[in-house]
């Protein structure tokens, strides 16, 4: 009699594991890609790629970035330096102390111009970047 039970007990339970598989939610597995939108490609400092931007920030030693990881190599820029119009192109993707210093000596609130702005990708493929326009300002607090 007490192998019978037993028997009822064992079959009720494989029963109830069957049905509960089949009636239990199932879980998927979902991947989530990230895809590139054309922001990311644009060169960067500090999140700042148009309008104004903090002297302070324009000089930061992190430089040019894009959002992809591409390597800024090289970029010219041109701006107003008191009565002259200067450009310089910069080997780095960071713009030197001393025209940061000349900057905020001669060009404040002046629009700064960057272009031909060169990156490399994780293949060593050349990219030329877009341009872009920077304002430097002093913050309030500075």
């Amino acid at each position: 009699m007490k192998k019978l039970k037993v028997y009822r007990v064992f079959h009720i339970l494989i029963l109830i594991f069957i049905l509960g598989n089949f009636y239990a939610q199932k879980i998927e597995s979902i991947q989530l890609k990230k895809t590139t939108v054309e922001s990311d490609y644009y060169p960067q400092i500090e999140g700042f790629f148009q309008g104004e931007i903090p002297i302070m920030t324009l000089g930061s030693l992190d430089g040019f970035i894009t959002k992809i990881g591409w390597k800024i190599q090289s970029f010219e820029m041109n701006y107003i330096s008191g009565r002259d119009y200067k450009t310089q192109r910069i080997y780095s993707n960071v713009i030197p102390d001393s025209i940061i210093v000349d900057i905020s000596q001669n060009s404040m609130n002046e629009q700064i111009f960057f272009s031909k702005i060169m990156a490399i990708d994780d293949l060593k493929v050349a990219h030329l970047l877009n341009s872009m326009t920077l304002i430097p300002i002093k913050k309030q607090d500075e």
